[in-house]
C-alpha cells in the first residue's frame, strides 16, 4: 500500500488553489476532503446564469470573475491543452481596441461553456462539502486535526489540513495555531472589484475587450463572442470590472449605485453607437479580488511539517488563476515528500 493512501487531508477552501492541492494530493492517493463557504466549487473561476428576460427557461452564462488566462507555467498550459482535447478549455484569441491604443490580438484560454467549467472538471471526481464556512481548526486524538463550522458540524479527523482561501479568512484559523502565520497573512492586502454584467442588444464592434486606461473601467469584454458561449440571437452580453482604485473608494457604496455609475461609464465607453436596449444589468463585488505583487524568490506556499497545517493561494504565487494553481500544486508537493507516520 502506497503510505499516501492512509494520508487524509483537509483542504478549506474549493477554489483553484484548493482544487489544485486536493487533486494533486488525490492523484497520489491520499484521501481528501474539500469544504468551502460558497455554493459551489471555483472562487473567481465563476460564472453567472441569468435568465434571458423573453424566454425565463433560457439561461445565459456571464463569467464575473476570472476573464481570460495567460499561461506562463509549461505545465499550466499543458493543464489547458488537455481541457481543450476533453472540451473544457478552449484558445481565445479577442481582438483589443479603444481610441487609445491601436487594435492588436492578445491570445489566452477561458473555460467551455463558462470559465465554471475550469473548476468543475478539477473537482469532478473530488469531494466536496459547499456552503460550509469553516470557523475553527481544531485538535483531535492522535495528533490529528478537525474542521468545524458555523452550524457545528464536524469534519474529520485530518492528518494534515491545507487553508486555500483568502488571507483575511485564514488568519483567524490560525490565531492560536500558528500566530506568525496568522500575522503575516492580516498583512497582504486583497484588493477588491465591482464587476457589472450587462445584456443587451448587439452592437457591432470592432474590438472584443477594451482595456481602459482611464476611468472607472479597467476591462470591458463582449463575453458572448467567447469561445462556446451561448446567446439568443441578436443578443449581447458585457462584463464590465473596475479598477482597484475605484472599487477601493466605492467598496461600501450601495449596488445600485454601483451599477448606475458602472452602466453610464460603459455607456460612455460604447458612445455614440449604444445598444438599443438594456434587458439585464447586474453588480458584484468580490472583495478579496486582487492579490498584491509578489516578493521575488518568495516561497509558493507555506508548510509546517511539525503542525501539519499548510496554506496555498494566488496571493502567494503571484495574482491570477495560474498562480493560484502552481501555489496549490506546491503545497501537495510538500505534503507529498512528508514521510506519512504509520499511525496516520
Amino acid at each position: 500500500m502506497n503510505s499516501m493512501d492512509r494520508l487524509r487531508v483537509g483542504i478549506v477552501g474549493a477554489g483553484m488553489a484548493g482544487l489544485a492541492c486536493a487533486q494533486a494530493l488525490a492523484q497520489s492517493g491520499a484521501k481528501v476532503q474539500l469544504v468551502d463557504k460558497g455554493r459551489g466549487p471555483g472562487g473567481r473561476l465563476a460564472t453567472r446564469r441569468i435568465a434571458w428576460p423573453e424566454d425565463p427557461n433560457l439561461m445565459i452564462g456571464i463569467d464575473h470573475g476570472a476573464q481570460i488566462l495567460h499561461p506562463r507555467d509549461e505545465g499550466f498550459r499543458a493543464w489547458l491543452s488537455a481541457g481543450e482535447a476533453q472540451g473544457w478549455a478552449a484558445p481565445w484569441v479577442p481582438r483589443l481596441g479603444g481610441p487609445w491604443q491601436a487594435p492588436r490580438e492578445r491570445a489566452g484560454w477561458v473555460g467551455v461553456p463558462g470559465m465554471s467549467a475550469l473548476a468543475q472538471a478539477m473537482r469532478r471526481d473530488l469531494p466536496v462539502a459547499s456552503g460550509q464556512p469553516v470557523l475553527a481548526i481544531e485538535p483531535a486524538e492522535g495528533g490529528a486535526w478537525t474542521l468545524r463550522d458555523g452550524a457545528g458540524m464536524v469534519f474529520g479527523p485530518f492528518d494534515r489540513v491545507v487553508l486555500a482561501v483568502p488571507p483575511a479568512q485564514a488568519a483567524p484559523l490560525l490565531e492560536t495555531l500558528q500566530p506568525a502565520w496568522a500575522s503575516a497573512l492580516r498583512a497582504v492586502e486583497m484588493r477588491p472589484c465591482w464587476t457589472l454584467l450587462a445584456i443587451s442588444e448587439d452592437v457591432p464592434r470592432d474590438w472584443d475587450v477594451l482595456e481602459p486606461e482611464t476611468g472607472p473601467l479597467a476591462w470591458v469584454a463582449r463575453n458572448h463572442l467567447k469561445p462556446g458561449r451561448m446567446a439568443p440571437p441578436g443578443a449581447g452580453t458585457w462584463v464590465a470590472q473596475a479598477g482597484a482604485a475605484w472599487t477601493q473608494a466605492h467598496r461600501d457604496d450601495s449596488k445600485e449605485a454601483v451599477q448606475d455609475a458602472l452602466h453610464t461609464e460603459l455607456q460612455a465607453l460604447l458612445a455614440p453607437q449604444l445598444p438599443a436596449a438594456w434587458h439585464h444589468l447586474s453588480v458584484h463585488r468580490w472583495l478579496y479580488g486582487l492579490a498584491p505583487a509578489i516578493t521575488p524568490g518568495a516561497p509558493r506556499c507555506w508548510w509546517d511539517a511539525g503542525s501539519g497545517l499548510g496554506v496555498c493561494g494566488d496571493y502567494l504565487a503571484g495574482s491570477d488563476v495560474e498562480a493560484a494553481w502552481l501555489s496549490g500544486r506546491a503545497l501537495a508537493r510538500s505534503i507529498a515528500l512528508e514521510p506519512v507516520s504509520a499511525s496516520a
